[in-house]
C-alpha cells in the first residue's frame, strides 16, 4: 500500500487527529506553527491547533464543543492520542487515568462530534487500537469499575492495563458501527479500529532512551510506514469503493490487512454491556 497512490483526494476535508496533524491534540504552539509554515508552503493543508486534554472527560467533551462552535464539517475523525506503559493512577471521578484517557474521553469526544459526522455525511471515521488486546483475558463487564481494573497481581501491570483499554476501545467500535448501521436511515460512516503495527513513539520518554531504541530498531518500523495503516483506515481507496467490507473492521499489521481481534473482542454481548455501563457513566458525569 501506497499513500501516495492508493488514498482518495482529500482537498477541501475536514479531518480531527488527535495525536496528530490537520485539528492537533495538545501540540504546543511552536510545534505547531512549524507544521503550518509547512503544509502552507506545500499548498497541501492548513493545520489549527485544537486544544484537547483527555485527562478529563469534562474537558474532552469541551474540546469538542468548541470545535463546533468553529467548523460546519467534520469529515475525518482519528482518536489516535493515547497513554501505553503508565503506573496505575485514579484520575477525575476515581476511575484509571489509562481508561480515562484511551477509552472514556475519546468515547465521550467522539459521541459529541457525532452529529456533524453524520451531517457531513462522509464514510470515514476510525479509532485506533492495538493488537495488545489480545492477551486480555477473562474480561467482565457488568459495573463500571470493570473499567477500573489495576492487574496490580500481574506481572508487568502496566501491559495489561495498556491492553485492557485497547479491548475496551475494540468493543466500542463494533457497538458503535452496530448503532450507526441501524439507525433509519442508516449513516454512511465507516468506523474502524486498527494496530498500526510496532512504531517506536514511546523510548523517547525512558531512562537511556538512545540505548532502547538502538534495541528495539530491529523489530519496530520507522514512523513514517508505521502511519500507513492509519492513513488507509482514513483515507483508503478501497475503504470508500468497499465500505460494507470495512464496517466496524480490525486491521492489522503493514500493508493493513483485515483480521479477527480476539475472541473477547468479538463478543456482542460485551461490546452492548461495555456501551451501557459506559453511557451509564457519563450519564451521572457532571
Amino acid at each position: 500500500m501506497s499513500p501516495t497512490f492508493d488514498m482518495v483526494d482529500m482537498k477541501g476535508k475536514v479531518v480531527i487527529v488527535t495525536g496528530g496533524k490537520h485539528w492537533l491534540w495538545d501540540r504546543p504552539p511552536s510545534r505547531l506553527m512549524k507544521l503550518k509554515t509547512e503544509s502552507l508552503e506545500s499548498g497541501n493543508m492548513d493545520i489549527v491547533w485544537l486544544k484537547l486534554d483527555l485527562s478529563d472527560p469534562r474537558l474532552a467533551r469541551q474540546s469538542a464543543e468548541d470545535f463546533l462552535q468553529q467548523e460546519k464539517r467534520l469529515d475525518v475523525l482519528v482518536n489516535n492520542a493515547g497513554l501505553m506503559l503508565e503506573p496505575y493512577e485514579a484520575g477525575p471521578d476515581g476511575m484509571s487515568k489509562l481508561v480515562i484517557v484511551n477509552y472514556l474521553s475519546p468515547f465521550v469526544f467522539t459521541q459529541t462530534l457525532l452529529p456533524l459526522l453524520i451531517s457531513t455525511s462522509q464514510e470515514l471515521n476510525s479509532d485506533v487500537a492495538s493488537i495488545s488486546h489480545k492477551w486480555t483475558r477473562g474480561f467482565k463487564c457488568d459495573t463500571v469499575q470493570d473499567l477500573n481494573v489495576s492487574y496490580d497481581k500481574r506481572w508487568f501491570s502496566s501491559f495489561w492495563r495498556y491492553a485492557h483499554s485497547k479491548l475496551l476501545v475494540i468493543l466500542w467500535t463494533k457497538s458503535l458501527q452496530k448503532r450507526l448501521d441501524a439507525s433509519e436511515p442508516p449513516v454512511p460512516i465507516t468506523v474502524i479500529s486498527l494496530h498500526p503495527g510496532s512504531v517506536d513513539t514511546f523510548t523517547h520518554k525512558w531512562s537511556l532512551a538512545p540505548l532502547w531504541k538502538l534495541l528495539i530498531t530491529p523489530v519496530v518500523t520507522d514512523i513514517e510506514r508505521g502511519s500507513y495503516t492509519s492513513f488507509f483506515a482514513a483515507a483508503g481507496k478501497d475503504i470508500r469503493d468497499n465500505r460494507n467490507k470495512y464496517k466496524g473492521i480490525y486491521l492489522e499489521d503493514n500493508p493493513p490487512r483485515i483480521t479477527n481481534p480476539s475472541k473477547v473482542a468479538r463478543d456482542d454481548d460485551l461490546a452492548q454491556r461495555l456501551w451501557t455501563i459506559t453511557v451509564g457513566f457519563f450519564s451521572e458525569l457532571s
